[in-house]
């Protein structure tokens, strides 16, 4: 169920009877030459709404379009909020969502950029808000030996603009997706520490403006997607999303208590 879409007697209700509340968190920022500045607000919605309706007993908040994306400045369209403005937006919406008598607000991360500060969120407001807050990216809940059965590029081409947000994408719009300008690029760097992607996270962390290595905007291999793909990737990470509510929902609504998470 979507928040926006209830009215107030709706959502009191909602909160009464134990429902969990989402709040996506995506972009708005360059995703390379190909794909719409809200790709990862895009995804993130989306896959949280599957996972709402699947499960139920869920309200899915509006998606947070605007991140953490000052990487992304160089490119034109980002939109980039402070990192102290984002947590003080995150923590206006849980003290919001608290007061209305929800017990626990999941955020559910669709940029890299913002993994930190939503962390953070997650336990800062422990002894100021009557909430419990959960934290997560959705890729990172997905199993990667699943995605493996999907891929076709290598380490590294599943990161930024690549094979899997573009797959979604011509799932989700084909319409949007300029398939024509397609460009790969796989970062390179001296350390193998830092080979990464969404599914192969490296050890060493290095921030850097993307436009330093990355001319187009891109990180990874497009021209390995397709909208099959792209719906095998959604399912994983509706299926993988699915099996947490649930679990709250087990462990909380009907059982009035929380396991240590």
């Amino acid at each position: 169920m979507l928040w926006q879409e209830l009215s107030w007697p709706e959502i009191g209700d909602a909160a009464k009877n134990g429902f969990l509340a989402i709040q996506p968190c995506g972009s708005l920022e360059q995703h390379s030459m190909y794909l719409p500045e809200d790709t990862d607000a895009n995804i993130v919605s989306e896959i949280s709404r599957r996972a709402a309706e699947e499960v139920g007993h869920t309200l899915v908040l509006p998606c947070l379009p605007y991140g953490i994306s000052w990487h992304h400045i160089d490119f034109p369209g980002t939109i980039s909020l402070s990192l102290d403005t984002y947590c003080s937006i995150l923590r206006d919406v849980a003290k919001c969502v608290a007061h209305h008598g929800f017990k626990i607000l999941i955020l559910i991360n669709g940029h890299g950029g913002n993994s930190a500060a939503i962390n953070a969120v997650s336990g800062a407001f422990l002894n100021e808000i009557d909430l419990r807050i959960m934290a997560l990216t959705y890729w990172e809940v997905i199993d990667p030996d699943e995605v493996k059965k999907y891929r076709s590029s290598p380490i590294g081409g599943m990161s930024h603009a690549g094979e899997f947000e573009t797959s979604i994408q011509l799932a989700l719009r084909p319409h949007l997706v300029k398939t024509d300008r397609y460009v790969a690029k796989l970062r390179e760097s001296k350390l193998p520490h830092m080979k990464k992607d969404m599914f192969f996270p490296g050890a060493i962390s290095f921030p850097a403006k993307l436009k330093e290595y990355s001319e187009k905007g891109v990180l990874g291999d497009p021209t390995t997607s397709t909208s099959e793909k792209g719906e095998a990737f959604l399912k994983l990470a509706t299926t993988a999303l699915a099996e947490i509510l649930r679990k709250l929902l087990e462990s909380y609504v009907h059982k009035h208590k929380l396991p240590g998470w």
